[in-house]
């Protein structure tokens, strides 16, 4: 599950294992915790019709009188910039993905998609926008060193190097 900050243009990933109302509610809790942390409150979710409309993700929103408003079906023009963030992250883990998988076919597989995601959202996150502050610091409310000289490819070798005896 990806959560979007409006404000700050945050992404939060929860990888998920089931498409079931329990499992997004758990998410929901985490999420919420992490944004707690940074003296952030929730007060409105914008999502689609899936599993957001589902009486137990309901009654978690109307438990902390938070609101929930939904988009149409095929209405992504309601929720545009999360659309296109999404979009943005979708073809940069793409990108990633068939780089890694042509440097190293007999290793990368599409199996390391979750990887991949949560790459490209860590970049996307830490890469400054026009303001000269990444979503992160807008986010956290915290100024923090670079990040980006930090990163590496996605998908290349590391070996360990061991000193002869």
């Amino acid at each position: 599950m990806l959560f979007f900050h409006h404000a700050s243009h945050f992404l939060h990933l929860n990888l998920h294992t089931s498409t079931g109302a329990q499992e997004a509610t758990e998410v929901k809790h985490q999420f919420e915790k992490t944004v707690k942390e940074h003296g952030i409150t929730i007060n409105e979710y914008r999502g689609d019709n899936g599993i957001y409309q589902s009486k137990l993700f309901k009654s978690f929103c109307d438990a902390l009188n938070q609101k929930i408003t939904y988009c149409g079906i095929n209405a992504h023009h309601q929720n545009g910039i999360t659309e296109c963030n999404i979009q943005t992250i979708t073809e940069c883990t793409h990108t990633m993905l068939i780089l890694a998988m042509t440097e190293w076919p007999d290793v990368i597989t599409t199996e390391l998609w979750p990887f991949a995601l949560k790459l490209a959202i860590d970049i996307q996150n830490a890469t400054p926008t026009d303001s000269g502050l990444s979503p992160e610091e807008i986010f956290t409310r915290r100024k923090s060193r670079n990040r980006l000289k930090d990163f590496h490819t996605f998908g290349c070798p590391v070996f360990v190097l061991e000193v002869a005896l």
